[in-house]
């Protein structure tokens, strides 16, 4: 069983990387994003970090809509998630999970991937 603050702390910052004004500063993403982050996209195309700042700095407002939010330990300060993600109103649905990393009493994402559903 996951201890829930942990699973409410994590439920919490992805919900804050699928929100307008977080995606657009680069400040908030830098802190959240480990300096090793690597992105699987749906698209098929791997990003880093600094992609992913470059990107999401220019990208246009869509809103999402997260379900489906499981957590899973995977060793201690090291987490699991996994979710789904609906696009623009039912547009475009994807299954998401990252790979968390807490370090000194900070979590940072250090791995994401999205597959088309």
């Amino acid at each position: 069983m996951v201890d829930i603050s942990v699973h409410e702390q994590l439920l919490f910052l992805e919900k804050q990387l699928l929100a307008h004004n977080v995606r657009k500063s680069k400040d908030h993403l830098d802190k959240i994003l480990a300096d090793d982050f690597v992105e699987f996209g749906s698209s098929g195309i791997v990003f880093t970090k600094k992609d992913i700042i470059d990107r999401l700095s220019t990208e246009e407002e869509i809103d999402y809509v997260l379900t489906n939010f499981h957590t899973k330990i995977l060793e201690e300060n090291v987490v699991l998630t996994t979710f789904e993600i609906e696009k623009n109103a039912g547009v475009k649905y994807t299954l998401r999970s990252s790979i968390w990393r807490k370090t000194d009493g900070k979590w940072q994402i250090v791995f994401h991937q999205g597959t088309p559903k």
